[in-house]
């Protein structure tokens, strides 16, 4: 089964909006919480005003918005390289390895406690998104577009 660059970057924005979560009940049950208390901590962090899983989610939608944006302007710019899925694998992997990166460094310092470490205190999992993730979803792109570009010659 293959997909289509457009289906890749819709589970790319998937896997940026659960990834927080999914390493926030990875930590909790690997730092020794109960299934019960891993969940009221996860619906106590999705509620919560500070640290909100949601939004540390919606903020990786930034470096996948941009790659889905260089994505549009290299298929009107380029029609043989309009199906090819490797610029946007290129780019969505370094975009999840740092949303993993960034979540992995903040949610055990801060579980099972769920006091939110002292400065930066959470720091990381806005720069990761805004800064990291797109710089190395720009490189990742530039390689797979390249990869897919000298594939097409030969």
């Amino acid at each position: 089964m293959s997909f289509t660059p457009r289906q890749i970057l819709l589970w790319g924005a998937l896997a940026a909006l659960l990834t927080p979560a999914g390493v926030f009940v990875f930590v909790a049950i690997f730092k020794g919480l109960s299934i019960a208390d891993t969940f009221r901590a996860l619906l106590a962090q999705l509620t919560a005003a500070r640290l909100n899983l949601l939004v540390c989610g919606a903020l990786g939608w930034i470096p996948v918005s941009l790659l889905a944006l260089f994505w549009y302007l290299l298929q009107r710019f380029s029609a043989s390289l309009r199906k090819s899925t490797a610029p946007v694998i290129g780019g969505l992997v370094p975009v999840v390895a740092v949303l993993l990166w960034v979540n992995l460094e903040y949610w055990p310092h801060f579980l099972p406690s769920r006091v939110p470490p002292s400065y930066p205190g959470g720091l990381e999992l806005i720069l990761g998104p805004g800064l990291f993730a797109p710089i190395g979803m720009l490189f990742g792109f530039l390689a797979g577009w390249l990869w897919a570009r000298v594939g097409n010659r030969s």
